[in-house]
């Protein structure tokens, strides 16, 4: 039988880590512990800290397995939850990178995002609406081959083959996919913006820089391979983050949409962008996944 100050000093424990002291909510930033052992662990010396070591023969300390068994099943519809007790609500789970920054803006942008595609509903015969992001830096290796750093999961090789990379991820040689989505323009706003054509070019993160004009270079070189065969539309409406290179109120970007006005010999010309921190409404962030895919188990090196 187990004394109530084991288990107090274990519920103390987890309270003490609950959330930020900044914040009402159930967000963690750290977990309580790696794992039962190291859990096991700390509570230990917690006690020895209050009781002395070594502790007394009153206190008995648990083993891995018993701990486990007190904690919440990590899926409750399963045989092996029915022998969990649930005594302490704690679980196994796996960090989730969803968080998201707040912006004043976020309402506005979005208006101006459904205004845009209305626009480009009412006038879809004369209208051009492209989406474009730049993705994450893909490092390459000099002398050995350095892993694309998209998260990897079990690929199909040769029974006889390694499938490996590099042990570090430093690297002074990485390039940057830049997506260019043209969007097939649905006939009603409840339609689908995520259909359409789309144009990745790579360029060489120290010597050819993501920049304003670069885009527009990029954007007028897509419409003509996008409509060669056929007129270009008089409107292009463009949508893209808010960085430094698609800001629109930045001197640099307003300069480089009036070359591609002239050069394309637009009538009209929209450029939006999405709030500050919330790229993810882009819809060329959908790209990004299937981009994914294709540098999934990839290790790189230059020839």
């Amino acid at each position: 039988m187990f004394q109530t100050h084991e288990w107090r000093n274990c519920v103390m424990y987890q309270n003490l880590l609950a959330v930020d002291e900044r914040r009402h909510g159930t967000i963690l930033y750290m977990p309580l512990a790696l794992s039962v052992r190291d859990l096991r662990e700390i509570v230990t010396e917690r006690l020895k800290i209050i009781y002395s070591d070594p502790l007394p023969f009153t206190i008995h300390i648990p083993s891995d397995e018993w701990i486990r068994l007190q904690f919440c099943p990590t899926n409750a519809t399963t045989t092996r939850s029915m022998h969990h007790t649930g005594q302490f609500n704690v679980k196994f789970k796996v960090q989730g990178r969803l968080l998201r920054k707040s912006s004043d803006d976020a309402h506005y942008c979005a208006a101006l995002f459904r205004y845009l595609r209305e626009f480009c509903i009412h006038y879809k015969q004369w209208t051009c609406l492209i989406s474009a992001d730049d993705k994450h830096k893909v490092p390459i290796g000099e002398d050995v081959a350095v892993s694309t750093g998209v998260r990897n999961r079990r690929s199909m090789v040769a029974q006889n083959s390694t499938l490996a990379a590099a042990d570090h991820d430093f690297t002074k040689l990485s390039i940057t996919p830049s997506v260019t989505f043209f969007i097939s323009i649905p006939n009603e706003i409840s339609g689908s913006f995520y259909d359409g054509q789309v144009f990745v070019s790579y360029k060489d993160a120290t010597f050819e820089p993501s920049n304003a004009i670069r885009h527009s270079t990029e954007f007028l070189n897509a419409l003509n391979i996008q409509y060669a065969h056929q007129m270009t539309p008089p409107i292009l409406c463009l949508y893209t983050d808010g960085g430094p290179d698609h800001r629109c109120n930045y001197g640099s970007v307003q300069i480089s949409l009036i070359c591609l006005f002239l050069s394309g010999n637009f009538d009209l010309l929209i450029a939006v962008r999405t709030a500050p921190n919330h790229s993810w409404t882009n819809p060329a962030e959908r790209i990004m996944s299937i981009l994914n895919l294709g540098l999934q188990g990839v290790a790189l090196k230059r020839d």
